[in-house]
């Protein structure tokens, strides 16, 4: 049960924090969030996410709800039908530590999801093996044939995230760009982004 009320508690949460960074100008992103499977499968979810979403007035358009790929890989059928009732909400769908799953072409082209999220075990090896780097492109050029956004994560350094720019993944997350952060520190943080941009 605890598990369940905390995952609601961090969907409101982030919801009331969008909205109060787009009251103060930034406007210009997504926030994720990550949803367990024990949530993802509880009868009430759906209901959940509606009324969130009502509550905070948050805009279902920048809200992501990220589950992993080997959530996705179970009970196809149940989980199809689910995102696209969450995708009536206006919320988008990321898979997360994409990769690792081994999720067939065929069964990805049925889901209602927008974007990839390449794991960060392939992320770490692209400057150390050509395999690492080979899998990541895979990854990047399946997204591209869906029409998907891919996301790389953990990316560390500078090394990295050219590598991946030049494979045609220009979107990465990790220390490279920040590092986790209160939500007060997160509104400075694109403050100070702001007036760096506006100089």
């Amino acid at each position: 049960g605890l598990i369940i009320d905390l995952g609601e508690w961090v969907l409101r949460t982030a919801c009331r924090e969008l909205v109060v960074l787009r009251e103060r100008g930034h406007c210009d992103f997504m926030m994720s969030v990550n949803v367990s499977q024990v949530q993802f499968r509880h009868p009430h979810f759906l209901e959940m996410l509606r009324t969130a979403l009502e509550d905070t007035k948050a805009p279902a358009e920048f809200i992501e709800l990220e589950i992993t790929e080997s959530m996705a890989m179970e009970e196809p059928d149940l989980l199809i039908k689910m995102l696209w009732q969450i995708k009536q909400t206006g919320v988008s769908i990321a898979i997360d530590d994409f990769g690792t799953g081994f999720s067939s072409l065929s069964y990805l082209q049925r889901l209602q999801v927008d974007r990839l999220k390449i794991d960060r075990a392939f992320v770490t090896e692209i400057t150390g093996s050509a395999r690492g780097s080979s899998i990541a492109e895979m990854v990047i050029q399946l997204g591209r044939n869906l029409g998907l956004a891919v996301i790389a994560e953990g990316v560390e350094d500078e090394r990295q995230a050219q590598i991946l720019q030049a494979l045609g993944c220009p979107l990465a997350q990790g220390f490279l760009f920040a590092r986790p952060m209160t939500a007060p520190a997160l509104s400075s943080w694109l403050d100070d982004d702001a007036l760096q941009g506006a100089a």
